[in-house]
């Protein structure tokens, strides 16, 4: 927020400054337009440097000047003609309905407006847009209504459409601009992620008309204008937007403005009612043109200057801007210099967007959604009413609620008259320091479920976890402080015979570490783990790549990141991962499968990913010299496997780094290769694997 006030401040200088300058520069219009032939940026602006001169639209700035001062035509009968064309466009115009103009910052109803971009977006007409890079001060001055990027391009924004199909007439017509993947995106019954997307490539203003979704009749359908930052869906598969090979559209700039919302029964767009000339019409027809045309040219700006402007002045100074026909360079002024480096020095502190999809219900009107008979979304049968199980339906007051229900849903799974699910959540903590819950099927608490090892201890938990406000840390404390997690693996025979499977927790099970900790542990080890928090997902290394789908490789450490930093796709998911019973992100599972399989003995002894560690590791073995070849071995124990070794182990593992090619034990060790194989060794031992 800091640095959103501090660009306003630095933006209302610049403007000023403009206007110190422009007002200076506007006064020498008469003069310049007398000499229209000598001067060079006049001609050119008018195009009258080309080999065939045309004419420019009747909408353009120019259009009057061409007219009256290179064609020789009076400005009566310019007055008559611009009056019957304005008549014309004016009477066309009449058949549209004006759903917002913006001369207040007002959306139309039902419409929905999210984003700091939009949100500090607002201008009455006339703000300067200022230039973030290049030798331009300003690029140019923003027309009343909301741009996203009226202050930074970094910032987001999105305008998002009723359902289409409710609104008055067939088609909504936007003035719209953008660009840098600023998008429409079409959300067909809240499929928010479907690839309609259509990507804006207008930096001028434009009408856009927005029709309503026909195919299929009855659907709900919504339009959406976004940002990258707040699009669901963006980057879409390659092929689909021309981002560069690689480019996973981070961190992209984007901008969109919207200046009117007009609709109209018929698919037709407003005309332009040539505003622009009033004041230049207003003067007497009997004047010298030259001085009518600055007056009218120089007019514009001064009651910019003055804060003045009206949208036709806008117009004014942009085409003048445009033209080059007033200063928009950086180098106008000293001062003008030195507030655009410190405008973009504060810019460039702004960080870009971190979003998360979600939801909300403001002025939600209750949804009933019909059911799709055999899945097939053409066939949709019955509306099934909003509810929860029938039997809790009564209790949780989800059919009763004025809005979706999902409120009332939430209050009732944390309410005291629900222990369901305090029991499930506790079950699952349990699971995960114990390596089994109490019921050994956390997703199915049903009749179909494993019964509870410790019912009452389940019970007792859930209740004390609710008490003490459903807090995860003091339920983990509570669980490693207590006896059962202090006892050792060792297993004696008579237990055994008793529980074989250790259901009554007689003694802490051995169980093999999950697939992330095992790389973790790899990267840990070797000391090549970056235990930094936060940051962008890293890609996995992969075999090949496929960029179709966006699946590149990464690095093959993945730069020392924890494996909760790999990016995990459905379409194919990190090798080495696998391996290790890593579960199908399609799926909804409550407990891993673990399993002890030949390939996951290959893995560790063939993978790169276990090479490349074991090299890391004993490197900085190799260089190790102020402490033995014994002492270092036992580090290796203590850094691998959590424990000393005994004394028969050492003499094994020192003979073992001999047979590597170690040499003398006593001797200055010269050969990597031998701490090389030894690492290894250890990364294959099945303790390393494993928890006890």
């Amino acid at each position: 927020e800091s640095q959103i006030s501090e660009l306003k401040r630095l933006r209302e200088e610049v403007r000023f400054e403009l206007g110190r300058i422009w007002k200076r520069e506007s006064a020498t219009f008469a003069e310049q337009l007398s000499r229209l032939e000598e001067v060079e940026t006049w001609r050119k602006a008018l195009g009258l440097d080309e080999k065939e001169k045309k004419v420019p639209p009747i909408e353009s700035i120019g259009y009057p000047i061409i007219r009256l001062l290179v064609e020789g035509a009076n400005l009566s009968g310019l007055k008559s003609e611009w009056l019957d064309e304005r008549t014309k466009r004016v009477k066309v115009n009449e058949g549209f309905k004006v759903l917002a103009d913006f001369s207040e910052p007002v959306l139309p109803p039902g419409w929905v407006m999210e984003g700091d971009g939009l949100r500090h977006g607002y201008v009455t007409g006339g703000m300067p847009l200022v230039s973030l890079k290049g030798e331009n001060a300003v690029e140019e001055l923003l027309s009343r209504g909301f741009h996203s990027h009226a202050l930074s391009t970094k910032l987001p924004g999105s305008l998002r459409l009723p359902v289409l199909s409710g609104l008055e007439h067939p088609s909504i017509v936007l003035r719209l601009a953008g660009g840098e993947w600023s998008g429409f995106i079409t959300l067909v019954e809240n499929a928010f992620q479907a690839e309609k997307i259509k990507f804006i490539k207008q930096a001028k203003p434009a009408w856009q008309r927005i029709n309503a979704f026909k195919q299929h009749p009855g659907w709900k359908v919504r339009a959406e204008v976004v940002t990258a930052g707040l699009n669901p869906n963006f980057p879409p598969r390659t092929g689909l937007v021309g981002l560069p090979h690689k480019d996973m559209g981070l961190n992209k700039r984007s901008w969109f403005s919207v200046t009117e919302i007009v609709s109209h029964p018929t698919l037709i767009v407003p005309r332009d009612e040539l505003n622009s000339f009033v004041s230049l019409h207003e003067e007497s027809p009997s004047g010298d043109p030259v001085i009518l045309l600055a007056n009218w040219l120089a007019g514009g700006v001064l009651r910019w200057t003055e804060g003045r402007a009206g949208e036709a002045d806008v117009k004014i100074v942009n085409w003048l801007l445009e033209k080059n026909l007033l200063s928009k360079k950086k180098d106008s002024s000293g001062k003008l210099e030195e507030l655009v480096a410190s405008y973009r020095n504060v810019e460039s502190q702004i960080g870009f967007a971190q979003v998360v999809n979600g939801m909300d219900e403001r002025k939600f009107s209750p949804v009933s959604y019909r059911l799709d008979l055999r899945g097939e979304v053409n066939q949709p049968g019955d509306p099934v009413q909003r509810d929860f199980l029938g039997i809790f339906s009564e209790a949780s007051k989800v059919s009763k609620s004025l809005g979706s229900g999902r409120l009332e849903l939430a209050d009732f799974l944390v309410s005291r008259e629900n222990p369901l699910t305090a029991r499930v959540y506790v079950n699952r903590v349990w699971k995960w320091i114990f390596g089994k819950g109490l019921s050994d099927t956390p997703n199915d608490f049903g009749h179909l479920g494993e019964r509870p090892s410790h019912p009452e201890l389940l019970d007792w938990l859930a209740d004390d976890f609710m008490r003490n406000g459903w807090s995860t840390k003091r339920l983990v404390r509570q669980l490693v402080s207590s006896r059962t997690f202090a006892q050792s693996g060792l297993v004696s025979a008579k237990s055994t015979e008793l529980v074989p499977e250790n259901r009554l927790l007689h003694h802490y099970s051995t169980r093999r570490l999950q697939a992330e900790s095992i790389r973790d542990s790899l990267l840990a080890v070797s000391g090549r783990l970056d235990r930094n928090l936060f940051g962008r997902p890293i890609e996995p290394h992969r075999i090949r790549e496929h960029p179709r789908k966006r699946l590149f490789s990464g690095p093959r450490d993945g730069l020392g990141r924890r494996s909760i930093y790999l990016r995990v796709t459905m379409m194919e998911l990190p090798s080495f991962l696998t391996g290790f019973n890593f579960p199908d992100p399609k799926l909804s599972i409550g407990a891993r499968d673990f399993t002890s399989v030949p390939a996951q003995a290959l893995q560790l002894l063939n993978n790169p990913l276990v090479a490349d560690q074991s090299r890391h590791w004993a490197k900085q073995l190799f260089e190790d010299s102020s402490t033995s070849v014994a002492e270092r071995i036992e580090g290796m124990f203590l850094r691998a496997l959590g424990r000393e070794p005994g004394e028969r182990e050492l003499e094994r593992w020192l003979d073992a780094w001999k047979d590597f090619g170690g040499g003398d034990e006593d001797s200055s060790p010269t050969d990597l290769g031998a701490w090389e194989a030894l690492a290894h060794s250890f990364f294959n031992t099945k303790e390393f694997i494993h928890y006890r």
